[in-house]
């Protein structure tokens, strides 16, 4: 899957120091003439250095001034032909009437949805998927609203056959890490991926030599930093008080489902003969 440069742009800049922020918004603003000039030109336009510009393309997921030109030209065709180009946090606010709000709900939960899929490669979720494949045990871990998606992945995997175990209790689910090893998985689902009882919960997986996947925000933050994998949801809200905030479950829940389906096709010709036979299963031990 193609790199979208303007989606990784304007995730990654909340959290960008001020000279990245200068590259980040000359691309966002002019991104004919990035395509036109050669980056010594660019770099002496925007006040910085080339190497500034070539660790900020890194940070993108790009390798090189060259390839950014490559997926620009891309992005500037596509722009030419959205009619209703916007950002969530210009869309929704307060002071628009409850009517535009809810037509607004609707454009922003599309956009997280497929603000997911642009930022998150398909090569990369087919390596998460074969780790969980392989994974004995997969333990869950997640605080606050990130538990409805982390349940959600818990009862979709089961339902392909996979042994996981999710204690809501906090404690008694760190505890739990004590039984698990190195053939076992840790899957930690957090957006913000920087409070202390993650990233300690984090660091006892990888001291045990666990493989560990976060759903975490695209932005860097500790919990990506220690992850053997990354599943990551647009980064739309500084803080819970932005009403954007609202959305992030979206591209969450749209994370589990990419694994979910990715995994099905992976392990079974067909899956939906397979989720039939869980599911009579399950009605059977109803009965009792």
């Amino acid at each position: 899957m193609a790199i979208n440069v303007f989606t990784n742009i304007e995730n990654i800049l909340l959290e960008c120091s001020e000279s990245e922020k200068k590259i980040a918004l000359f691309i966002l603003n002019n991104p004919r003439k990035v395509l036109e000039l050669p980056v010594k030109e660019v770099a002496a336009m925007i006040g910085t250095s080339t190497a500034s510009i070539s660790r900020f393309t890194r940070k993108l997921g790009i390798r090189n001034y060259k390839e950014l030109k490559q997926y620009l030209i891309v992005e500037i065709v596509k722009q030419e032909k959205e009619v209703d180009k916007f950002s969530i946090e210009d869309k929704l606010s307060w002071d628009n009437s409850y009517e535009d709000m809810r037509k607004q709900m609707l454009a922003s939960i599309n956009a997280v949805c497929k603000g997911t899929l642009e930022i998150n490669s398909v090569e990369n979720l087919m390596k998460v998927v074969k780790d969980i494949n392989n994974a004995n045990i997969i333990y869950f871990f997640a605080l606050g609203s990130s538990v409805l998606p982390a349940r959600d992945l818990q009862h979709k995997l089961m339902r392909l056959g996979k042994r996981c175990i999710f204690l809501e209790d906090n404690n008694y689910g760190i505890q739990n890490l004590i039984q698990a090893d190195e053939r076992d998985m840790l899957i930690i689902v957090s957006f913000d991926g920087s409070q202390n009882r993650v990233i300690g919960t984090a660091k006892k997986a990888k001291n045990k030599n666990i493989k560990l996947l976060s759903i975490t925000k695209f932005a860097s933050n500790r919990l990506k930093g220690l992850s053997d994998h990354s599943i990551c949801v647009p980064n739309i809200a500084v803080d819970d008080a932005s009403l954007s905030s609202l959305f992030r479950r979206y591209g969450q829940l749209t994370a589990v489902d990419l694994i979910y389906i990715g995994l099905a096709k992976l392990i079974y010709p067909d899956p939906n003969e397979e989720i039939e036979k869980y599911n009579k299963t399950v009605e059977k031990i109803d009965i009792f």
